[in-house]
């Protein structure tokens, strides 16, 4: 078993349970990954995410898909992925605390 992530694909267009539909049907891995509504099905071991949805992308050009992951790792594995017309960039997650402010001490 290798490492888990749940997925979740959307688009910018208000409709985009038909292209996600028929993303999952040319992907057997995205079927794995997400519901015909594009929310986490299961977590997956979906390793060709990206490349997998960059071809995809190149049916559809004009849109654009956003696929958000939540890895297993404890120490908090958030991204996103925005592809378009078979291009893509990765937004990674940050986790961040507030400085210490003593002011604030009750």
């Amino acid at each position: 078993m290798g490492y888990q992530t749940e997925f979740a694909l959307f688009t910018d267009k208000p409709y985009d349970s038909d292209i996600i539909r028929h993303f999952r049907e040319v992907n057997e891995e995205a079927r794995r990954a997400i519901n015909p509504q594009g929310y986490t099905s299961n977590d997956s071991s979906w390793n060709s995410y990206e490349k997998d949805l960059k071809e995809f992308s190149l049916k559809y050009p004009e849109i654009l898909f956003t696929l958000f992951g939540s890895g297993s790792d404890a120490g908090g594995d958030y991204w996103k992925l925005y592809v378009k017309n078979g291009k893509s960039f990765m937004a990674i997650g940050e986790l961040k605390y507030p400085r210490f402010n003593e002011s604030k001490l009750s």
